[in-house]
């Protein structure tokens, strides 16, 4: 009995254990194959969040996604998706050849054909030691899954598009770590937002960004440890970025809602899409900024052209759209 409390302590001492200072040794993928879409005059795109479950809700989504891009392109469909993370619950996967990429990926979103999904890692995903470097290798047997690295440009869009995908769990983790841990991911941050401003910062047309973990947020996460509906290590790394580059819009998951909060200072719309497999009932609207929440499955889906964008939110079982939002530069 006098061992307990030591005991107690090595077990949370382990979950608690991080694994993202791993970003430091990732290995990129080859350049995946990509449709040549430079010549595109519009883009259609899906967001889903947190899908990673292998359940009937997650078909139910994936189902409907098809059907939409089916109706809105007749005999073409969708260009590609985005997937902001959480893409293998509970904790990632153990290997480039475990079950789980079928049974929680390949299997869910099979009606889509071999639909790109441009995906970066969420929290989740970096549960397991080794579990995002073998999501970057099965970019190599895929035809759909798309993670070259754990923050990437897409390639080949219109010169009127620009789309830049972050890993959000260094830059939250960063709040966790001490020592060398908290060094290595100060850098790793550093990095990646370089990289996104190479990406972004002084490019014409659209300039959006997207990752796992959102900025503000009515959903639980909004509100846990007294952050009052704003992530403000999330904002300290993202809001700079998006105010130099002009970002218009920030694409995120995490929480199990579905959300648009329009940002007034610096302006940008941020959409939150993380009930791609499942949805939670406890969100605390966190003012005027939130124009629309649902907490309920679903999906965006994103129209987009040289000049104006639609984003679109739907879910399974409802033939319209839950909500709409139009942008404009």
């Amino acid at each position: 009995m006098p061992r307990l409390p030591a005991l107690i302590l090595i077990a949370v001492s382990a979950a608690c254990s991080l694994h993202t200072p791993e970003a430091a040794r990732l290995t990129p993928a080859p350049p995946p194959p990509s449709s040549d879409l430079t010549s595109a005059g519009q883009i259609l795109f899906l967001v889903v969040g947190d899908a990673g479950r292998g359940n009937d809700a997650q078909l139910q989504v994936g189902r409907r996604m098809a059907a939409v891009c089916a109706e809105r392109r007749p005999g073409k469909g969708c260009d590609f998706a985005l997937a902001p993370g959480d893409l293998i619950y509970n904790d990632g996967v153990r290997g480039v050849d475990d079950p789980k990429f079928r049974s929680h990926f390949e299997t869910p979103f099979q009606d889509l054909g071999k639909l790109p999904f441009w995906s970066v890692p969420g929290n989740h995903d970096w549960h397991a030691a080794g579990s995002v470097q073998a999501q970057i290798d099965y970019t190599t047997r895929s035809e759909r899954w798309r993670m070259p690295f754990n923050h990437f440009s897409i390639p080949r869009l219109p010169q009127w598009l620009h789309i830049y995908g972050v890993d959000t769990a260094v830059m939250d983790d960063i709040r966790h770590a001490s020592g060398e841990d908290l060094r290595t991911l100060s850098g790793l941050r550093e990095k990646q937002l370089q990289a996104a401003r190479e990406a972004l910062c002084g490019k014409s047309g659209w300039r959006l960004l997207f990752g796992h973990h959102p900025v503000y947020s009515s959903g639980q996460h909004g509100w846990e440890r007294g952050q009052q509906g704003k992530a403000p290590h999330i904002a300290a790394a993202l809001e700079p970025l998006i105010r130099g580059c002009e970002v218009q819009v920030y694409f995120a998951g995490h929480d199990h809602m579905q959300e648009h909060i329009s940002v007034e200072e610096p302006r940008y719309q941020q959409i939150i899409q993380g009930a791609g497999a499942e949805f939670r009932t406890n969100s605390r609207r966190i003012g005027a900024m939130s124009r629309f929440l649902a907490e309920k499955l679903g999906f965006a889906l994103v129209t987009a052209g040289p000049k104006e964008m639609k984003v679109e939110f739907f879910a399974p079982g409802e033939s319209a759209p839950v909500y709409t939002v139009p942008i404009t530069q």
